[in-house]
């Protein structure tokens, strides 16, 4: 089992609400062809200033927005939204923070024709639609997290709300369950996560972000959200 490597992710965001998502490139060793937030791993530079993980996890999320959107934020003004670690039984493991920022005025996001072949600005609850209609190839993580803004309109509202998200934040390990041919990744407050496999890390009981979906399964070539 390999150990997760310490890494960051920026959702950026403009009114009316939208997101920004770039594509994966094709021979891409992890989401390879998938729409992703902007991010990468963590890497020595990153952690030149000093600090713990989650100050490099901002300096290395600042850092991959710049170098796959052309985008420049101050790694102090990240709100801090969630963090997943990637399931056991996959080859490369992440530990990755997400984190939100405003699309600052006089610039402009481009995907870098290198890691990433493509872009959108997207409305959360198009990105979603757009999944389930197979146009919008999209994680499980980047799933959930446009599951979450989908439920507000402005910049201002989702600022907020990753303030006050902040204190409660608890790492999503998602576990498997294959039911014959169908697999589902189950998040840690799904009813049946204890019976799933791979490694574990329950949440809290009564944990204030557990809502809304509790798994994703595999339908074809896509992943369906679903509650338990």
């Amino acid at each position: 089992m390999a150990d997760p490597i310490l890494a960051a992710t920026v959702i950026l965001l403009r009114d009316p609400l939208e997101v920004f998502l770039v594509r994966r490139h094709g021979k891409s060793g992890f989401m390879a062809n998938t729409y992703v937030f902007p991010g990468g791993k963590v890497d020595a530079a990153d952690r030149a200033g000093g600090g713990g993980d989650l100050d490099a996890a901002r300096a290395a999320a600042a850092r991959e927005l710049c170098e796959e959107a052309g985008v420049t934020v101050e790694p102090a003004s990240l709100g801090r939204w969630s963090h997943w670690i990637t399931p056991s039984f996959e080859p490369r493991r992440f530990s990755a923070h997400f984190f939100v920022a405003r699309m600052p005025a006089g610039q402009t996001a481009r995907h870098d024709r290198h890691e990433t072949t493509d872009e959108r600005w997207i409305a959360p609850a198009e990105a979603l639609a757009a999944q389930l209609e197979g146009e919008l190839p999209l994680p499980p993580p980047t799933i959930r997290v446009l599951e979450e803004l989908s439920a507000h309109t402005t910049v201002d509202e989702v600022l907020a709300e990753a303030a006050r998200r902040a204190p409660d934040i608890h790492p999503i390990l998602p576990r498997s369950l294959l039911a014959g041919a169908v697999i589902s990744l189950l998040w840690p407050w799904d009813p049946e996560y204890a019976q799933g496999t791979g490694e574990a890390l329950p949440y809290p009981a009564g944990h204030p972000h557990a809502t809304g979906s509790t798994r994703v399964t595999l339908e074809g070539a896509r992943w369906i959200c679903s509650r338990r």
